[in-house]
């Protein structure tokens, strides 16, 4: 079994009306039919919604054929004790306004059921131990100017905190404006499992 990212491309209008979109997308293969057929759907919902959202607006930079930019792209992922198929990307989507909208998705997939699972499924420790973890691996990553030398007070638990697990942790995504200025868009840090298992 294997989980692949394959690049999705697709463009539309002309010459300084042309819009590109490049999709970096999470593919499972050669898992379970069920697991396969389950990981990859979700995923597809994902993109759909997406495009979804950039839907032409007043003011909205889209094309004249009324495709605005998307964009999506690998964070971290892949199979997790031969047991888990697990993914996060970085999404840009352009919703109006000045710069768009960066945020993130996650997906984690059981390879036995097909199910999706949840992040109990493997931390144990409470969440304000993850969070603390989370908020000193944050304040190790952001520069000194969006901390000011403090530790982010983060909840893992709220909107737009997307993550995945490896052999390296757990890694977690939060969209733009989240946990530092909307400058810095999407940010992504990954805590080792001894700092998220109690």
């Amino acid at each position: 079994m294997a989980l692949k990212w394959t690049t999705i491309s697709r463009s539309s209008g002309t010459g300084a009306e042309k819009t590109a979109e490049k999709l970096e997308v999470p593919y499972l293969t050669n898992a379970s039919t069920k697991a396969n057929t389950a990981f990859n759907a979700e995923v597809s919902r994902a993109v759909a919604s997406w495009r979804g959202e950039v839907a032409p607006m007043p003011g909205a930079n889209c094309d004249e054929a009324g495709m605005c930019p998307l964009a999506m792209d690998r964070i971290d992922g892949g199979i997790y004790k031969q047991s888990y198929a697990s993914a996060l990307t970085s999404i840009y989507v352009w919703t109006g306004g000045a710069h768009g909208l960066t945020d993130s998705f996650g997906l984690t997939v059981d390879l036995t059921t097909g199910d999706s699972v949840g992040l109990d499924t493997f931390v144990t420790a409470p969440d304000s131990v993850v969070n603390a973890a989370v908020g000193r691996a944050l304040l190790n990553k952001l520069p000194a100017t969006e901390t000011q030398g403090q530790t982010p007070n983060i909840d893992i638990r709220q909107d737009g905190v997307a993550w995945s697990v490896s052999d390296k942790g757990v890694s977690f995504a939060f969209a733009e404006g989240l946990v530092a200025s909307n400058a810095q868009g999407l940010v992504s840090v990954t805590v080792p499992w001894s700092e998220v298992n109690g």
